[in-house]
């Protein structure tokens, strides 16, 4: 693992994207990225939805 992906990581990044970026690897680090959100924010607000 590179220097740089190592310290995104470190900084709580929860995905690493090169260039040329791919459009569905990007698409799908949006989705992941929404759905933490919106779990963290649902668990602040004390709205989390039982499975």
């Amino acid at each position: 693992m590179s220097r740089d992906i190592g310290k995104g990581f470190e900084a709580r990044f929860f995905r690493y994207l090169t260039k040329p970026i791919k459009i569905s690897k990007f698409m799908n680090a949006l989705d992941e990225a929404v759905k933490i959100v919106k779990a963290n924010s649902d668990h602040a607000n004390g709205t989390e939805k039982n499975p």
